[in-house]
């Protein structure tokens, strides 16, 4: 689709300077050309980022517009290095689901959004924090390794 504004707009241009179009339109296509194509790229639905992965779920403290942290607890996904807001109205699993797995990692798979963090569908107008949050679609807990048995094959070590 580029490549198709990109060769309408050397068209016209090369018509303007045979004076086949007059001057005043050669600007119209320079300036509207481009900008058509940036404001379609911007349009474009974008793929949802849904990932699978080994996390954590770590509880903060809510910090207000004054900075002031407060005794009302939130829930995030610590993925590698990253916390995510979990947004639990959009989730599949429930807050109090989650509050099982605090400081225990589990295989989450998880969807990225970018939007408001407090505001669901229903709510009244409001203020809202806005940013990436994390869509819980599913929680498989990491399996523990339990005590081995007695004469079980350990591979190696057994060597």
């Amino acid at each position: 689709k580029a490549r198709d504004l990109k060769s309408r707009a050397f068209f016209y241009l090369y018509f303007a300077t045979t004076s086949a179009i007059p001057m005043k339109n050669i600007f119209l296509f320079i300036f509207i050309i481009p900008s058509i194509h940036v404001f379609s790229q911007q349009m474009l639905p974008q793929e949802p980022k849904i990932i699978t992965a080994g996390c954590q779920v770590v509880e903060k403290a809510f910090v207000n517009k004054g900075g002031k942290l407060s005794d009302f607890k939130e829930l995030y996904l610590r993925c590698s290095i990253q916390d995510y807001y979990i947004k639990f109205c959009e989730s599949k699993a429930s807050l109090k689901k989650m509050k099982k797995y605090i400081d225990k990692g589990l295989t989450v798979t998880y969807e990225l959004k970018e939007g408001e963090w407090d505001i669901c569908k229903g709510d009244a107008e409001m203020q809202s924090r806005i940013g990436t949050y994390a869509v819980v679609l599913k929680i498989k807990k990491s399996k523990s390794k339990g005590p081995k048995v007695k004469g079980e094959f350990d591979g190696f070590n057994q060597l």
